[in-house]
C-alpha cells in the first residue's frame, strides 16, 4: 500500500493487478493493531490517485472480481456491476462453476477455448454503457444454462453479461475481470 501511494507507479510498472477484494477493503486496508504496520492503511485516496494516474499514463490495471469496483470508481468507467448490492432472494452464487464464453478473437481471448468455465463466489458481472468508446469485451457469462457444478439463485442476473471487458482510460487500460481468474 505505501508503495502505491508514493504515487510514480509508470516508472515501474507496466501492469498492477488488484486481488480480487472489496474495493472499500483496499481503499481502507486492515486495521492498526490487527497486522504488522506494513500490512495496515490501505490505498487511501492518495493510492486511489497514484492508480488513476498510472493508467492515465499508459499503464494497464488489472481487476479481480470485487477489486474493479475501484476502477469503476476511479476511472469513471462506462461499466457497471449488475449483481453489486442485489439481494439474495434476487441473485446468489456462493462458489460455483458457471459457463462462460470467451470471444478469442479478441486479445484477451487469444489461446483460450471458446467454451470455458469461470469459478464465481459472490463475484461481478457487468453491463456496458451503450455506445461506450474503448471497450471491448472478451468474454461473457453463458446465456442459459450457466451452472456447471455449484449453487445459483437468479441466472437471469448474469446470463450473456460481459465477464471479461477492457476499458480505455487515457493512454492506458483497465482489465476488469469479474471472477478471480486464478482459480
Amino acid at each position: 500500500d505505501a508503495e502505491v501511494r508514493a504515487g510514480r507507479l509508470s516508472a515501474s510498472f507496466d501492469v498492477i493487478v488488484l486481488p480480487g477484494t472489496a474495493a472499500e477493503r483496499l481503499i481502507a486496508g486492515n486495521r492498526t493493531g490487527s497486522l504488522p504496520d506494513e500490512y495496515v492503511g490501505g490505498l487511501g485516496e492518495a493510492g486511489v490517485a497514484a492508480l488513476k494516474a498510472f493508467v492515465q499514463e499508459g499503464g494497464t490495471l488489472v481487476c479481480l472480481a470485487g477489486s474493479a469496483q475501484l476502477a469503476i470508481d476511479a476511472l469513471a468507467l462506462p461499466v457497471k456491476d449488475v449483481v453489486r448490492g442485489l439481494p439474495a432472494d434476487q441473485f446468489f452464487c456462493p462458489g460455483s462453476l458457471l459457463r462462460l464464453d470467451v470471444d478469442a478473437a479478441q486479445p484477451l481471448g487469444f489461446g483460450m477455448l471458446e467454451k470455458n468455465a469461470a469459478i464465481f463466489s459472490s463475484n461481478s458481472a457487468y453491463e456496458v454503457v451503450p455506445g461506450a468508446a474503448g471497450v471491448r469485451v472478451a468474454a461473457r457469462y453463458g446465456a442459459k444454462d450457466l451452472l456447471l457444478s455449484g449453487w445459483l439463485e437468479g441466472e437471469q442476473a448474469i446470463a450473456g453479461r460481459p465477464a471479461v471487458v477492457e476499458v480505455k482510460a487515457g493512454a492506458g487500460k483497465a482489465v476488469l475481470i469479474g471472477f478471480r481468474a486464478q482459480h
